[in-house]
């Protein structure tokens, strides 16, 4: 289990991203944009990379300190399309990295949920870009341990969080933090739930912060990516 969380510094960035993609390799959303298992293979690691990349400048990149699992967020005010992040992350070279085909796909599924967001939640909030956990340590309550920096921030902040998963058993992980669905579509087949986590300013005391999050960690420790 992880006792605390600590913000990726950028020497271990390709680390990062390597356990980000073995978290992903067979995930629904990169299955269907790269059909093929060994090519899959081959680029998650850069599609990782970049998504590393473009949230480490926002300071939005949290991690176990043995890198069991990271999570990147992008704060408020921060798209997902910014050209100076779109170059110094590498995500402008996505048509050649994944190829025509696979472009195509990724882009049909990524406008859907980019309007979702814009419909959903069109005042700021904090934006759940990745999180993933090395497979050989999920169900440890590293997932859970992640969240906890960038929710306590926008709870804060009065801020709320966002995110679309791929995966229906995540939404329970998810929604056991505070989040809730706020649709399900199927683009081009694939589905895809998007959640919203409404702030909590309220500050619970000391002894009774100590006991939610022993109890949520043993409930994340059931249940997580």
């Amino acid at each position: 289990m992880a006792e605390t969380v600590i913000r990726l510094d950028a020497s271990r960035q390709d680390r990062a991203a390597a356990v980000l993609a073995r978290a992903f390799r067979n995930d629904p959303i990169q299955r269907y944009v790269i059909p093929d298992g060994g090519r899959r293979a081959r680029v998650v690691p850069w599609i990782f990379g970049s998504a590393v990349r473009y949230c480490l400048p926002h300071g939005g990149v949290y991690a176990a300190p043995d890198l069991g699992g990271v999570a990147c967020w992008l704060p408020p005010g921060v798209g997902t399309a910014d050209a100076l992040g779109m170059i110094r992350s590498g995500k402008i070279s996505a048509p050649l990295r994944l190829g025509p085909a696979a472009f195509l796909r990724f882009m049909g599924i990524a406008s859907y949920m980019t309007a979702e967001r814009k419909r959903l939640v069109p005042a700021p909030h904090w934006y759940l870009l990745a999180i993933g956990v090395e497979p050989s340590r999920q169900g440890e309550g590293i997932g859970g341990a992640l969240l906890e920096p960038a929710l306590s921030r926008a709870d804060a902040d009065v801020t709320p969080c966002y995110l679309e998963t791929q995966t229906e058993r995540n939404v329970k992980f998810y929604e056991r933090h505070g989040f809730a669905v706020t649709s399900v579509g199927e683009p081009r087949g694939l589905r895809v739930w998007t959640m919203l986590r409404e702030p909590r300013p309220t500050v619970p005391t000391e002894e009774t912060a100590g006991t939610s999050i022993r109890s949520q960690r043993n409930n994340d420790a059931k249940e997580e990516r």
